[in-house]
């Protein structure tokens, strides 16, 4: 029902003092907004209405805007967004469909770091299936890109998640 609002916080009061739109955050999650519970302590919501199919169609439809208008950039962000987002349903072939998709347009709006991001989304998907060889090297291609771009940012985000297929596979000594 349009207006109704799920309440994360320790009961499930009414919440005030909430507007705007629902957004995707970067993790392919609702974005959440904030207000207050009944009794004045701060609550995260989100709207009940929006689920992952609507906001999936929301994506798609934003991806065939973007190629209407020629923009590579938000093509290959909207990619990325429905890698994710299937990444999170644990969708692991769909997932790495997308972002196969994505990091060829990513490449041709040379967008270095998005599609590091995305090898490592590929990388996740790969880990879902088992594939930890796989999941190893695209994780590498991801490092390298941001090394290459000195993104240190990302770099880090990169050691972090070989760390973890390593940790996953077993391949360290006490």
């Amino acid at each position: 029902m349009a207006g109704q609002w799920a309440v994360h916080s320790l009961t499930d009061a009414s919440v005030e003092g909430n507007s705007g739109i629902p957004d995707i955050g970067e993790n392919g999650g609702v974005g959440y907004h904030y207000g207050k519970t009944a009794d004045g302590r701060p609550a995260a919501v989100c709207p009940r209405q929006v689920d992952q199919a609507s906001i999936k169609l929301q994506v798609k439809e934003s991806l065939v805007l973007a190629g209407e208008l020629n923009d590579t950039r938000e093509q290959a962000k909207c990619l990325a967004q429905l890698c994710r987002m299937h990444l999170l349903s644990r969708q692991y072939k769909e997932a790495i469909e997308f972002a196969e998709e994505a990091q060829v347009v990513f490449q041709k709006s040379q967008d270095k770091c998005g599609e590091g991001v995305t090898l490592l989304n590929k990388a996740s998907a790969h880990m879902g299936l088992g594939e930890i060889d796989v999941a190893l090297q695209v994780a590498e291609d991801a490092l390298a890109m941001f090394l290459q771009e000195e993104d240190k940012r990302q770099e880090a985000t990169a050691h972090h998640f070989l760390y973890e297929i390593h940790t996953q596979a077993g391949n360290y000594e006490a």
